[in-house]
């Protein structure tokens, strides 16, 4: 005797208990939700908000700031003094590593 298949809530179809595929998707999306919470939480540590940037400028951005912060000269990372306010220094995190 020939077993069916069963067409679960979902719409899918299987010999299960339960829609393993939407089993495993609801998992993905929940781990990618753990990893998106992790990543905003990263935010609340840093000096200055670096919320509308992509990632690799955020990281860049990150690494130019902890230098800073242990002393080493601005000039390091290709940084120059605004011609109207010599206190403040511009620094662009460039994409390229």
């Amino acid at each position: 005797m020939s077993r069916r298949k069963k067409n679960f809530p979902c719409g899918h179809k299987g010999y299960g208990q339960r829609c393993h595929r939407c089993a495993q998707e609801q998992m993905a999306r929940n781990e990618k939700q753990q990893q998106k919470n992790a990543w905003e939480e990263t935010f609340s540590k840093d000096t200055i908000d670096l919320r509308p940037f992509p990632k690799n400028v955020v990281l860049k951005a990150r690494q130019i700031l902890t230098a800073l912060a242990n002393q080493q000269d601005y000039r390091h990372f290709h940084g120059k003094r605004l011609r109207h306010d010599r206190f403040v220094i511009t620094q662009i995190p460039h994409f390229k590593k």
